[in-house]
């Protein structure tokens, strides 16, 4: 006979959810400093929202 999984309180999904932003942002972080070719992109792609910014001024 198997036991049914409760099912998880809101503060547990909550938790969940927190813990998978961090961990989606430790990684987007580590890619950032280690890869330059995506830092590149990332970086061309600040330069055109700021330049899109001064524009619409």
């Amino acid at each position: 006979m198997e036991t049914q999984a409760k099912p998880m309180t809101g503060k547990e999904k909550l938790r969940r959810l927190i813990d998978t932003k961090k961990q989606a942002q430790q990684e987007a972080r580590d890619r950032y400093t280690n890869d330059a070719e995506y830092r590149a992109v990332f970086e061309k792609l600040r330069e055109q929202m700021q330049q899109e910014q001064h524009g619409a001024k």
